[in-house]
């Protein structure tokens, strides 16, 4: 699975997009393809989160949910 770390948006760019799918096998489900999609957003989101301090820390997180 590639990991985009040298540019995190909100958007998939088409080079992007086709290196998802240069990783897939030779056939493979629509599905599988839209799976890895929505994890590589998932795991942009996070970074961006990171990046722009939308994070807290596990005991607050413990604490805000007794």
């Amino acid at each position: 699975m590639i990991i985009f770390v040298e540019e995190h948006t909100d958007m998939i760019t088409r080079e992007q997009a086709q290196k998802l799918i240069n990783e897939m096998p030779e056939k493979f489900e629509g599905d599988e393809l839209i799976e890895k999609i929505i994890f590589w957003e998932g795991v942009n989101k996070g970074i961006n989160d990171v990046k722009e301090g939308k994070v807290i820390s596990l005991e607050e997180l413990k604490l805000q949910h007794q």
